[in-house]
């Protein structure tokens, strides 16, 4: 008996069907379209003063690199590094390459800002450290009376698994000058959008200034970007303070910051307020935030 001919209209649609099926599970699916989770991690790990007792570096660099292995993050930015403190630092924690150079002359001396990055993860397409200055690719420059010379050091990256691009930037501006930060702020924005290249970016640092600051409202007004743990918690708090100035309380002032362009998710942020024995790791308690992208 030969098929009817609404029988073989419903077995050549099955068929069809089921190829077309068959094609769609099989087709590799985009890797960047999939959500991708980082978190950052920014810390003012204190330089090393002797002066400072029985808060000095020595006693304190267990207790750094145990919140760097305990929450790992993808990209850390530190400050106040001496280049000892980073090899100490380096030593201490396990599957991170660094990007560091300090903000003297001589790069073997002073502090500098680095850029650490779990290497397992992310590959490093360019990087480096330019002053905040009027010239700032001029080691040591420092044009706009900042007590000390300033710098920035970013690192663009790629994901080995999904190939997603991000650049991360990382800073510590001037604690006396007004004047230095914002034009420092400003000078750093016009490298981002240069160096960036429209990736995804990730700027942190200890900006010495609080959210009433022009600076402050010059970044979330005037550049993009946002502050990655006040969109999560918009109402201030005692539990928002970065700066401890080595006080066994929940902190003084915040001064420490993520801010991420519109590309981010953020999930989660917080303060980590850890404390050993009655010490805190550094005057400045660090900041984490989880986000996709």
């Amino acid at each position: 008996m030969r098929p009817r001919p609404y029988l073989k209209a419903i077995i050549y649609l099955s068929t069809l069907a089921g190829i077309v099926l068959i094609t769609l599970l099989g087709f590799p699916r985009n890797k960047e379209s999939q959500p991708s989770e980082v978190r950052f991690m920014t810390f003012n790990i204190r330089f090393d003063n002797p002066d400072d007792g029985e808060n000095a570096w020595p006693r304190r660099l267990d207790m750094v690199c145990s919140i760097l292995n305990d929450y790992r993050s993808d990209f850390i930015g530190l400050q106040e590094v001496l280049p000892h403190q980073m090899d100490e630092i380096m030593q201490g924690v396990t599957g991170y390459q660094s990007i560091f150079r300090t903000r003297e002359v001589d790069e073997s001396t002073g502090e500098a800002s680095p850029l650490l990055f779990d290497e397992s993860r992310w590959l490093l397409i360019h990087s480096g450290t330019f002053w905040l200055s009027d010239t700032p690719y001029e080691p040591g420059s420092n044009t706009w009376g900042a007590a000390c010379n300033r710098i920035a050091t970013w690192g663009k990256f790629r994901d080995k698994e999904t190939e997603k691009a991000v650049f991360v930037i990382n800073t510590h501006l001037d604690h006396v000058s007004q004047t230095a930060r914002e034009n420092g702020i400003s000078l750093i924005q016009r490298q981002i959008y240069i160096l960036s290249e429209g990736s995804p970016v990730v700027f942190m640092g200890d900006l010495n200034v609080e959210e009433e600051n022009p600076v402050y409202q010059y970044l979330i007004t005037e550049t993009g970007l946002s502050d990655a743990y006040r969109t999560l918690y918009p109402q201030s708090s005692e539990k928002d303070l970065t700066y401890n100035g080595w006080r066994p309380e929940e902190g003084i002032s915040r001064i420490d910051y993520i801010f991420t362009s519109g590309d981010f998710n953020i999930k989660n942020a917080r303060v980590i307020k850890t404390m050993w024995s009655g010490r805190y790791p550094s005057d400045h308690f660090p900041v984490l935030v989880t986000a996709e992208f």
